[in-house]
């Protein structure tokens, strides 16, 4: 079940969105790994803990030949989204209302264990979009999922003072200024923070 919520105006925050850096100077490992071995049922970021249904799974990454060598600290794959240990430290540190699901990364013929996860946030928000002043090309309203965003508003005070919130209509984090700058600060290779106004789908 998914949580709405509410906030008063006093509350508003800068908010960003947390993509991917694709620059050229940055590694992009690609993953692989067993459809088959991915614990299937379980929907990530969608409000509920499923650790207690959720078992390691093993990811193959592998170098892009555009880009160079090494790993990352955010990896957006499907049908999780990558996240490193020392990212989960600051997310930690943040009391962000997340879990961490075990991943087993095999990068070069090394077997790191305990050095990823898949990133599970429990706070989820179905309502961040401001549609009436967003330019979206077909808006579900039943599921609240936007596809083909253009220009993209949202609701700061639906998003409160929590440090990251999925932001359901458009599947993805959205964390406040705070985390931004530590973000920035701790020097993460591969998150990128977008202003809501630059987004697009």
């Amino acid at each position: 079940m998914r949580t709405h919520y509410t906030v008063a105006w006093g509350a508003i925050q800068m908010t960003k969105l947390l993509e991917v850096d694709f620059s050229k100077h940055v590694p992009f490992p690609e993953e692989a790994f067993d459809p088959g071995e991915v614990p299937t049922g379980i929907p990530l970021n969608s409000g509920q803990p499923e650790a207690h249904r959720w078992k390691a799974v093993n990811v193959m990454l592998t170098d892009s030949r555009e880009r160079p060598a090494g790993l990352i600290d955010y990896i957006f794959t499907v049908p999780f989204k990558m996240v490193s240990r020392r990212f989960v430290e600051l997310l930690r540190s943040f009391n962000c209302d997340c879990e961490y699901l075990p991943l087993i990364v095999h990068y070069h013929g090394q077997r790191l264990e305990g050095e990823y996860f898949a990133l599970n946030a429990l706070r989820v928000v179905d309502t961040a979009i401001n549609v009436e002043r967003s330019l979206i090309d077909r808006y579900y309203e039943e599921i609240r999922q936007a596809r083909g965003v253009s220009k993209l508003v949202l609701n700061e005070s639906a998003l409160g003072d929590a440090s990251l919130s999925f932001l359901n209509e458009i599947g993805r984090f959205a964390v406040n200024e705070a985390l931004a700058r530590a973000i920035v600060d701790a020097g993460l290779v591969g998150p990128k923070l977008v202003k809501p106004e630059e987004f697009s789908s």
